[in-house]
């Protein structure tokens, strides 16, 4: 007999609904959208160039001003929006999670100090830039929406491979990646804003968060 009260269980329900309102996708959305275009600009300006150095670092500055105001924002949205309509339950982070952020962390500066050092070793996989992104993107969209019965998460992961193949065949190498980020942070930001819409239409504010 299946535990009614089983916490995995009541914690896999709350984190499904938590992306029911399309706020989430949004927030992701856009933020792919916005450092994909910002870096692709990047990429077109001339190498070594006075604008391409403070393109340099302004990026890096807008990346993290850009989080900061994306993070404000979706608090402002969820707490006028969407937890009127649903009530809110906070989860304590377990202790894997922490170890995945480490993880990935611990990961990324090893590639960057091996990219940075080691440059002229490595060989050259620019050519799989994009479909490494894109075969990244579509398994934690297929993850993602088996796990949480999300069917549109499946779409969007055959647009990820869609993209990763097209920048393989136009051959756009390190920029594949930025290209494959626009096109799914688009289609992330739409079919959030689509579910958004939904969501309002659907769920009544609850008795007791009225004015």
């Amino acid at each position: 007999m299946s535990d009614l009260f089983s916490p995995d269980q009541a914690r896999e329900r709350s984190l499904r609904l938590a992306f029911e309102d399309g706020v989430e996708e949004i927030y992701l959305g856009l933020f792919a959208l916005v450092m994909g275009g910002v870096y692709l600009v990047s990429f077109t300006l001339p190498r070594g160039s006075t604008l391409s150095q403070i393109m340099a670092f302004g990026a890096s500055f807008f990346q993290i001003v850009f989080i900061l105001a994306m993070v404000a924002l979706r608090k402002k949205v969820k707490a006028a929006y969407v937890f009127p309509r649903t009530g809110y339950v906070v989860f304590r982070r377990g202790k894997w999670e922490q170890w995945m952020v480490w993880a990935f962390g611990l990961s990324a500066l090893a590639i960057g100090v091996a990219a940075t050092f080691w440059r002229s070793l490595l060989p050259d996989l620019t050519h799989l830039a994009g479909p490494v992104a894109a075969a990244g993107m579509a398994g934690g969209f297929l993850w993602a929406g088996l796990a949480y019965k999300y069917p549109h998460l499946l779409w969007l992961g055959g647009i990820a491979t869609l993209l990763g193949v097209a920048t393989y065949v136009a051959d756009a190498k390190a920029a594949g990646m930025l290209w494959v980020l626009l096109g799914v942070g688009s289609a992330l930001a739409f079919s959030g804003s689509l579910r958004f819409r939904s969501f309002l239409k659907t769920h009544p504010i609850l008795e007791g968060f009225h004015d």
